[in-house]
């Protein structure tokens, strides 16, 4: 099962600016997951979830943010709580963002997973994801 990629011509979607603002993202790979992605059939009225590896999490969010994305009130209020992780959303959109090339591999590791058993329970992929992520997480 293939999941699919995120190319420069999708991630320019993302970003309203220009090219300056899509360097100033760090795009270096992505990819399109959640339960739209890995669920068959994929359960209605669920966000569609990108997730990008980038260079740095900060510079990406600042991007972002100028570009309409908005912060979650609990990314707000733990700020840093990951220094390589960030989610951001806008409409029914959201950003996963990881400058940790591991953790993202985890995750993509983690998705293909999901896809290819088919993991329908919200709870069951939320513990799956949570696995994949802990060993980069800062204590």
């Amino acid at each position: 099962m293939k999941l699919e990629m995120i190319f420069v011509t999708d991630v320019v979607k993302l970003v309203d600016h220009g090219a300056d603002s899509l360097r100033g993202l760090g795009f270096r790979l992505g990819f399109y997951g959640g339960s739209r992605a890995t669920c068959s059939p994929p359960p209605e009225g669920t966000d569609n979830d990108i997730f990008l590896h980038v260079r740095d999490v900060d510079s990406a969010c600042v991007v972002l943010i100028r570009s309409g994305w908005d912060l979650p009130d609990e990314q707000c209020a733990y700020e840093g709580q990951y220094k390589d992780f960030a989610t951001l959303r806008r409409g029914e959109d959201n950003i996963l963002l990881f400058s940790n090339e591991y953790e993202f591999g985890a995750v993509w590791g983690a998705t293909c997973l999901a896809k290819t058993i088919n993991i329908q329970d919200k709870a069951e992929r939320y513990a799956l994801f949570e696995a994949a992520r802990a060993p980069w997480r800062d204590k």
